[in-house]
């Protein structure tokens, strides 16, 4: 016999199970992309990633709970600073990170006229904005310049994102229903 609080504990501990794992996943590819990052450098555009942790973020937020998201973008973004970077990679992945959930919300409205590749670029966008703020924080108006390359590299980069996100859902999908 099982009652309600049993039930509910189940509920919440099936919720954290999935959180856990999602903020897993996106702290792996986080790492994986750092590797990438070093590997290949994009010499023009110090400090760049490629943003693909986010689709985790993304993904979390249209077909989970905003709670949710929002809790695994922020264990993501604090254990990737503690693990593989610096209290100032902490505060340009924070400021991006925020403005980026932000724009999870613009597009959200949205609904189906955007798919995630929409979302993506527009989340993208908003990440880099969040970072040249910080940029600007730290070294003045000289980090503006670096505003137009963000843009382009947003727009491409956000886009890749999105489309892989389009092309896994559909499969992490079905894992999970088994």
């Amino acid at each position: 016999m099982t009652d309600r609080a049993d039930t509910k504990r189940t509920m919440s501990s099936e919720r954290l199970v999935n959180c856990a794992f999602l903020a897993a996943v996106a702290l792996i590819v986080s790492y994986l992309e750092s590797l990438i990052c070093a590997a290949v450098p994009f010499a023009f555009l110090p400090g760049m990633k490629l943003g693909l942790a986010n689709a985790v973020i993304t993904y979390a937020f249209f077909s989970r709970s905003k709670t949710d998201a929002f809790l695994i973008s922020a264990v993501r973004i604090t254990l990737s600073a503690l693990l593989f970077g610096s209290l100032i990679s902490l505060a340009y992945s924070a400021a991006g990170g925020i403005l980026a959930f932000c724009g999870l919300f613009v597009s959200l409205p949205l609904g189906k006229r955007i798919s995630y590749i929409g979302a993506g670029v527009i989340c993208a966008f908003l990440h880099s904005l969040g970072q040249i703020a910080v940029a600007f924080l730290y070294f003045g108006t000289a980090s503006l310049y670096y505003l137009p390359f963000l843009v382009i590299f947003s727009a491409v980069f956000g886009a890749i994102t999105g489309a892989i996100l389009n092309f896994i859902t559909t499969k992490y999908e079905r894992i999970i229903q088994k």
